[in-house]
């Protein structure tokens, strides 16, 4: 036993033992002591330490839904880039061409009825209010094919190049978040597996401390270690 403790009880010298039987107990309340509190200390080490086992696995699950859902908005992104590109785009040119063809035929529509309006004009048939609204539906047509062909320059010219830079940029900047996202989440999980290991050693020395006062308790009760007489030990030292 370290340190310095008192007899509590011995058998008397020439008692026959047998082996087993309690010869001698010394005064083991200071360690009972210690260990209850080691007990205390050691419990809550263990369940700090379950908590970081627990915050690890937490952490896992965080990381992977969070990095899902930077990849999925990743690529949404790169989808609706292509999208514009390949079929947006495409649609939209179609109808702007589309809409220039009609406004080309409306408007060689209109020239053809002016003319044969004007030639029926000189005839008399046709009067001057309806010769009128002859050439202003060639107006009007004019107009609405100039802006069809107005329109359709602005998709190609702007329209286009502001939608793919816009996208491409959301793209690009999905991407790094994608990348931010899983450099904080080995980070996160690195901070909690090194809060697990610190807790693990703590339980460990904790347990260490526990085990020896169970240890010096049980020290504290001598046995016989087989059976025989028991006799009293003298020192031949002049100093004992």
């Amino acid at each position: 036993v370290k340190g310095s403790t008192k007899i509590i009880s011995i058998v008397p010298e020439g008692t026959q033992a047998y082996e087993g039987m309690v010869l001698v107990k010394l005064d083991a309340s200071v360690y009972q002591d210690n260990l209850d509190e080691q007990e205390i200390a050691l419990t809550q080490a263990k369940a700090l330490y379950e908590q970081a086992k627990d915050a690890v696995e937490i952490q896992k699950t965080v990381n992977e839904s969070e990095i899902a859902a930077a990849k999925l908005a990743y690529d949404l992104a790169q989808l609706d880039l292509r999208k514009y590109v390949e079929g947006d785009y495409k649609v939209l040119k179609t109808a702007a061409e589309s809409k220039i063809t009609l406004a080309k035929e409306k408007l060689a529509q209109s020239l053809d009825a002016y003319e044969f309006a004007k030639r029926q004009s000189k005839k008399g048939y046709v009067n001057q209010n309806e010769l009128e609204q002859k050439r202003v539906n060639v107006t009007t047509a004019e107009l609405d094919l100039e802006t069809a062909e107005l329109e359709l320059t602005v998709l190609e010219d702007y329209q286009k190049t502001r939608d793919e830079a816009e996208k491409q940029a959301q793209a690009q900047e999905t991407a790094r978040e994608l990348e931010r996202t899983k450099q904080k989440a080995d980070a996160a999980l690195n901070q909690a597996l090194q809060d697990l290991a610190a807790r693990e050693m703590t339980a460990k020395v904790e347990q260490t401390k526990y085990d020896k006062l169970v240890e010096q308790i049980a020290q504290c009760t001598i046995v016989a270690p087989q059976e025989g007489q028991v006799i009293y030990a003298v020192s031949d030292s002049r100093r004992s």
